[in-house]
């Protein structure tokens, strides 16, 4: 199988991360039947994947019984970056989370919101990876060290990013078998989010249109886009490593 988990990449040893792919998803607070749905498709796959966790939940022991699942950490420091300075700092964001999922090794922060000056923060908390950069379909992503020695892996394809391209149409997405491929010199990181998933979300239009309903699963499984979406792609991705 060519899915992998972060902490198997090693940037000095190519076959760890070379034609391998890293199959991640963002809580993004997510209530537990959304999460529940995510899953199940990967358990149903049996396919290696993150979890990016931003909240406790009883889902996380579910995900913790399968060795097929690794879990991070998603802090979201964006408050801090609209002056909300009443708020803890980045490292207490950090710790509280990382009392949640003591086990995590990974991080990826929400909106991918990052600093230098928090390396050093990271790796007191005992993380050794990061997601922390978008690279949306460049096809020879490699991971690299940041100084202090983290482990950098950025991101191949973000749900979010496709949909927000499909919005412009000036612009244009790779193809779905570009998307699937492996390339055999570089590693492909992809990024859903549990919501996009149960939606199926076909356009950034569509999901923000429903966004009053996604505390509750009857009213997200009727909001289900019957379009191609993202979880056609998520499936596809998954099918290709069949």
């Amino acid at each position: 199988m060519s899915f992998i988990h972060f902490t198997d990449i090693d940037p000095s040893v190519p076959s760890t991360w070379q034609g391998k792919k890293v199959l991640s998803f963002d809580f993004d607070w997510a209530i537990d039947e959304i999460l529940e749905d995510t899953l199940a498709l990967i358990q149903q796959a049996e396919v290696k994947a993150t979890m990016f966790v931003t909240h406790q939940t009883p889902v996380l022991e579910k995900m913790r019984e399968s060795s097929l699942i690794s879990m991070g950490l998603h802090p979201n420091f964006n408050p801090l970056l609209r002056g909300q300075t009443s708020l803890a700092s980045p490292a207490s964001i950090m710790s509280d989370l990382k009392e949640i999922v003591p086990e995590a090794k990974v991080l990826r922060s929400h909106s991918m919101t990052h600093s230098g000056l928090w390396l050093n923060s990271y790796k007191e908390l005992g993380i050794s990876h990061l997601s922390q950069y978008y690279m949306g379909a460049v096809k020879s992503i490699q991971p690299f060290k940041h100084v202090n020695g983290l482990v950098e892996v950025p991101v191949y394809f973000a749900d979010d990013g496709y949909l927000v391209v499909n919005n412009h149409q000036e612009w244009s997405n790779p193809s779905l078998e570009e998307i699937t491929s492996i390339s055999t010199k570089a590693v492909k990181v992809y990024n859903f989010h549990p919501i996009h998933i149960a939606l199926n979300s076909s356009s950034f239009t569509a999901y923000e249109s429903t966004k009053s309903s996604h505390r509750e699963w009857d009213s997200i499984m009727g909001n289900r886009s019957s379009s191609f979406g993202v979880r056609d792609i998520l499936k596809r991705i998954i099918q290709e490593q069949k």
